[in-house]
């Protein structure tokens, strides 16, 4: 039998035990790696990442670093790390794509079972680092120097051309400003959403500017009906500063761009999370050849001239 004594020592044991996290789920070891992380690195002289991990005790014998380009199902194993190792540089990459990590480990009686908190994507974020084998560039700067005065001249546009007055809840607008109009056009939207993808990192308000963009491009496009369903086409090009439509008429290379901007989108984050950039791409896309290159729901099969081709020369001209 305990005394009462010992009773409140023990106790009091537990308690500072639980509250010290020594006890109970609080002290559970986490057997799957976690905080797993990846810095990409671009194409400078090659492309690479390096991904880290942490891992609690027991000690594995080691970790299987697994790779997939993001979309896919396909996992591959590029390294197999032997305790007490949690960091791999993968150098064998193809510029420009997005790839995926996970980390497993293994310990005695088999691998993890688990790869919560352990999977995490390369950001494709500038400068990207890509050598072009065409075109010209200046040969008297610095590549470090072109990479600042490009950036310099994003911070620049969007510090004047960016708004979101009168762009409505959760929308973003290319505008121009005072002593302009303020007005919005839609070319201006898909190119700021070419401009925002490209530019967007982590450390910038670049993707949240192209989603705005993206909402308000959204809002504007105007609606068509086709056999009794209304849906939306293309966006209307010239809307006021306090969004009233001024000319319904599309102009489809604003939503060239827009299409163009949400497949670097899907590229550059993926579309699984709460947007999905590849659906809105694609009905850009379908309604580009539905009202600008087939004119106006014609149909192929009724070979209508398309929208964009010039009119046919007249006989004896």
């Amino acid at each position: 039998m305990f005394t009462r004594k010992q009773w409140l020592r023990a106790v009091g044991a537990l308690s500072w035990s639980a509250a010290l996290g020594f006890a109970g789920s609080a002290a559970a070891a986490v057997l799957e790696p976690y905080n797993v992380a990846v810095q990409y690195r671009p194409s400078v002289p090659v492309a690479a990442a390096t991904i880290t991990w942490k891992a609690d005790a027991p000690r594995a014998y080691g970790y299987d670093v697994q790779r997939r380009v993001s979309g896919s199902s396909d996992w591959v194993r590029v390294r197999y790390a032997s305790e007490p190792v949690r960091s791999f540089i993968d150098t064998n990459l193809t510029p420009l794509v997005r790839y995926e990590y996970r980390v497993l480990a293994y310990r005695q009686g088999g691998p993890s079972t688990g790869y919560a908190s352990a999977v995490t994507a390369n950001a494709l974020d500038f400068p990207y680092g890509v050598a072009y084998p065409n075109g010209i560039s200046p040969n008297n700067f610095s590549q470090a120097q072109k990479d600042a005065d490009v950036q310099a001249m994003y911070s620049a546009w969007k510090s004047v051309y960016l708004t979101t007055a009168g762009a409505g809840i959760g929308g973003v607008r290319v505008y121009k400003p005072a002593p302009d109009n303020q007005e919005s056009v839609s070319e201006g939207i898909g190119y700021g959403m070419v401009i925002s993808a490209y530019m967007a990192t982590a450390s910038n308000t670049g993707k949240a500017d192209f989603d705005g963009l993206l909402t308000y491009y959204k809002a504007k496009r105007k609606p068509k009906t086709v056999n009794g369903i209304t849906s939306p086409s293309l966006m209307a090009w010239r809307i006021k500063a306090d969004g009233t439509v001024l000319d319904n008429f599309a102009a489809p290379d604003g939503d060239l761009d827009a299409a163009y901007a949400l497949l670097v989108a899907d590229k550059k984050w993926g579309s699984s999370g709460v947007i999905n950039y590849k659906a809105e791409a694609v009905s850009v896309i379908n309604n580009l050849m539905e009202w600008s290159v087939l004119n106006n729901n014609a149909g192929d099969r009724k070979f209508k001239r398309p929208f964009f081709l010039p009119k046919a020369p007249r006989q004896g001209a």
